[in-house]
């Protein structure tokens, strides 16, 4: 699939709400051990615009339901964030401040679960998983 960000295309917290059970439908299996650069090269949620999020102040979620591969623990929805302003993450400075935010942001969505940060990537893209919650 390749690394180039879909384009930003924002749009109302309603219409973010109503395409989330579509983004969440799908099962990603995600290798295990598998590299950064091995993982940028395969279909991912973030090439695919069922799971891409842009809100109106330039933060995008990628959010999907994810499962390591041979893991016995069930999928979890998992959140990415990254800005297309640099206004977004201006006055934040912290990891717990991060997670304040988008919090925030995934409830205008989602409200249910609670973001448990989990790291960022190599490229310092932030990681957040949640319980799936019915």
């Amino acid at each position: 699939m390749g690394n180039k960000a879909l384009p930003y295309e924002p749009e109302s917290n309603e219409s973010l709400r109503d395409r989330l059970p579509k983004a969440i439908s799908k099962l990603w299996i995600m290798p295990a051990g598998a590299t950064e650069e091995q993982i940028l090269k395969m279909d991912r949620p973030g090439q695919t615009r069922e799971c891409v999020f842009d809100f109106e102040c330039g933060l995008r979620l990628i959010i999907s339901k994810d499962q390591l591969q041979g893991d016995s623990e069930p999928p979890k929805i998992h959140i990415s964030a990254s800005a297309f302003s640099e206004e977004t993450f201006k006055n934040i400075h912290t990891v717990p401040e991060l997670t304040k935010y988008i919090q925030e942001y995934y409830e205008l969505i989602n409200d249910k679960g609670n973001l448990k940060f989990i790291g960022f990537s190599a490229g310092m893209v932030p990681h957040w998983v949640a319980e799936i919650e019915l």
